[in-house]
């Protein structure tokens, strides 16, 4: 049973196991043997295990990046639990499957893609990729996201008051991704 000494918070992952010199046949074993269930291609769980979404998805679309109203999510800088996720995607990435897995997908230059991208866990303890805070605040406040006005200000204010807030890297950020006159104001207000 080494594939169960591997599980994380009760999921594995195809590639987890053959990177151990496991066979993939074993995984359908065990599905048959009703010991895992598969949760989407590439992702086995425990059958009593309660299946981490947002984990799920970022394994089977491993190019995605969750951003704006998801990333505010998992940053803690919001309340509210997103009705859809939220992933963004270098150019030229085909987005049918990800569309059908109703994500709300964006499309974004290369090198705007893969600047600023952290590990953040999920709410079920599993790792994912994630946009920084400071750029979440960023790209929520770009026209081009249709953020609403209330998002906004909850995210920034919660950064705000947080103690591992970092104004330096945020107004950095802001100038990289050219949204400095859109930022000021929330810092003029709540500073």
């Amino acid at each position: 049973m080494k594939v169960m000494e591997l599980m994380k918070n009760g999921m594995i992952t195809t590639e987890e196991v053959t990177r151990r010199g496991i066979s993939r046949g074993h995984l359908s074993y065990l599905v048959g043997k009703g010991k895992l269930e598969r949760c989407t291609r590439g992702l086995y769980s425990l059958p009593d295990a309660w299946e981490d979404e947002l984990y799920a998805q970022q394994v089977r679309f491993s190019r995605g990046v969750y951003g704006l109203r998801t990333a505010l999510y998992l940053w803690d800088l919001t309340d509210h639990t997103p009705q859809s996720y939220e992933m963004f995607f270098p150019f030229g990435y085909n987005l049918t499957a990800v569309k059908s897995a109703e994500i709300l997908c964006h499309q974004i230059k290369r090198d705007w893609y893969e600047a600023d991208i952290c590990p953040c866990a999920t709410p079920g303890g599993n790792t994912v990729r994630v946009y920084g805070r400071e750029r979440t605040l960023c790209d929520i406040l770009r026209p081009v996201n249709h953020v609403d006005r209330h998002a906004i200000h909850e995210g920034i204010r919660r950064y705000l008051l947080s103690s591992s807030r970092d104004i330096s890297r945020l107004t950095e950020t802001a100038n990289r991704l050219r949204v400095t006159s859109k930022l000021r104001p929330f810092l003029e207000i709540l500073l």
